[in-house]
């Protein structure tokens, strides 16, 4: 079978296992996935990561249990187990089949580079999505994806989108285009502590236009994951060419998933310094339903809520901080709303 074609059918596979799941969770009100924090240490140290590596406490294994017994009793279907990095806890494995005998789809978040020595969490894994945002890391990740293929696992790739790797995005795709991985797409890099300097709206815009290229020159279909503003261009063909490749908002500012940090809190994303309440005390799909009114469209600026690409863009990544300090609006918005 065509190695492309392979690839084709695993993408559709997760796609529509995923989607179902999905459409269960629109029909019954609550977030299509909890994306779970269960360690803030990590064995890299990556200068673009929005995460501040710290000595925070973690939740003992029972008061994990308790908290995906909370997303449970909520009928949510996915977990997605993040950090940091998971594999450094040693008791994985247990939460992972905890999660999974719950009946939910488990996808864990990884850079890879310690599953070998810690393949027994892969037993109650559905989808591993595998940092890929060094192109010097290509050997490993090619060993690693050969490891997972063996225990059948659905394997996703994310690549952030640094200037030096919109820069070199063609050499991503020469090499990537024979790897057996499932689904790959793209991720607007996160401002963070030690380099606040964004990826401005040209190298954005350079990036929608390298994708575009690079997937129909090898036959791909990547995309990028997380929002963009549509509006980085000033004209509407520009607007069409980000819509046709970015997924949009849906996946940020809480408007489909929710973030439970290391401690327990729940927040609408990994790096808002809102807290909604705590998972161990509070009922996941009661916070889901007090925030109902703040997503979707409802709290965009004025303007924003004027286009016609608003349902799809849903304004960027309308909430991000760096040391405690709350952005309301995308920075990339700033001169246009």
């Amino acid at each position: 079978m065509n190695n492309r074609f392979k690839i084709y059918m695993g993408h559709l596979k997760f796609r529509l296992r995923y989607g179902i799941l999905q459409r269960k969770n629109a029909k019954q009100d609550v977030p299509k996935e909890i994306r779970f924090e269960i360690t803030k240490r990590c064995n890299l140290d990556c200068y673009f990561c929005f995460k501040k590596q710290n000595k925070t406490k973690e939740l003992s294994l029972e008061k994990i249990k308790k908290i995906i017994d909370n997303i449970y009793k909520s009928k949510i279907k996915a977990i997605r187990f993040t950090g940091g990095e998971p594999f450094l806890r040693k008791n994985l494995k247990h939460i992972t089949k905890y999660a999974k005998n719950k009946g939910l789809y488990v996808i864990i978040n990884t850079n890879g580079a310690l599953i070998e020595k810690n393949t027994e969490p892969l037993k109650h894994t559905d989808s591993i999505l595998l940092s890929f945002h060094d192109i010097k890391r290509f050997e490993e990740i090619k060993d690693i994806i050969k490891k997972l293929e063996k225990n059948k696992i659905v394997v996703r790739l994310a690549t952030i989108l640094t200037k030096n790797n919109i820069n070199n995005l063609e050499e991503f795709y020469k090499k990537s285009k024979n790897l057996k991985f499932n689904e790959w797409f793209f991720l607007r890099p996160i401002m963070n502590i030690k380099d606040k300097q964004l990826v401005n709206k040209k190298y954005m815009q350079k990036a929608v236009e390298k994708i575009i290229k690079n997937n129909l020159k090898f036959n791909m279909s990547c995309f990028i994951a997380n929002s963009v503003p549509f509006c980085i261009f000033n004209n509407e063909e520009g607007m069409n060419s980000v819509a046709s490749i970015c997924i949009g908002g849906i996946n940020d500012n809480g408007n489909s998933r929710l973030v439970i940090d290391p401690i327990g809190n729940i927040k609408t994303d990994y790096f808002s310094d809102i807290i909604l309440g705590n998972a161990l005390k509070d009922k996941i799909k009661n916070i889901w339903k007090r925030k109902k009114e703040q997503r979707g469209i409802n709290s965009l600026p004025i303007k924003c809520k004027k286009c016609k690409f608003k349902n799809q863009c849903k304004g960027g990544i309308t909430i991000w901080n760096t040391k405690g300090n709350i952005i309301t609006k995308d920075p990339l918005l700033k001169d246009k709303v």
